[in-house]
């Protein structure tokens, strides 16, 4: 998602944009807060609603000058009210303080989308037929195999090795592409 577009919705004062937005940028900071601090679900919600009200409040401001990086000022944004809030509760978090030096941050999110796209891409593996499926798994199994090897494994020609590569890794794409814009 292109978080500049919560950068525009708010200084065009387009409500009914930035509440879809808002909706949908929840749950990614709720599973950021979860994934790299361990916070509870209530807490991670509170830190991200709180988060996304200062954001809007400074984009209205026109503190933000720079629309490319709010993601990152979103993530900042939530980390820094969970420590507080943590700080003000007296809550013992160096075990998390620890995991998130370990794991950056950003990196973190990358993980998460990531792991989504891996559970659309198994899905679509799923839908293969079994030969082209083998066929696929072969190919991931041993990248660095020469044509005339993959032509002898599946008894076909090395002309046919590329050709088929090419059409189920098209199928693929558009499976994912549908999938992952439902």
């Amino acid at each position: 998602m292109d978080y500049s577009e919560l950068y525009f919705a708010v200084s065009n004062n387009d409500e009914r944009r930035i509440n879809q937005l808002v909706d949908t940028i929840m749950p990614v900071l709720v599973s950021y807060l979860r994934a790299t601090m361990q916070a509870e679900l209530a807490d991670a919600k509170d830190c991200a609603q709180v988060a996304l009200i200062r954001t809007i409040k400074k984009i209205k401001e026109n503190k933000i000058h720079k629309p490319g990086r709010l993601y990152y000022y979103l993530l900042s944004a939530c980390r820094n009210h969970y420590l507080r809030m943590s700080d003000e509760q007296i809550i013992e978090f160096s075990d998390k303080i620890e995991t998130y030096y370990a794991i950056e941050p950003p990196r973190q999110m990358d993980m998460i989308i990531d792991s989504e796209r891996i559970d659309i891409l198994e899905d679509c593996l799923k839908q293969l037929t079994d030969e082209h499926r083998n066929f696929i798994n072969y190919c991931l199994r041993f990248p660095d195999a020469e044509a005339k090897d993959i032509a002898d494994e599946f008894d076909i020609t090395p002309n046919n090795v590329w050709t088929r590569k090419h059409r189920i890794i098209k199928m693929l794409h558009n499976c994912y592409m549908k999938k992952s814009n439902q």
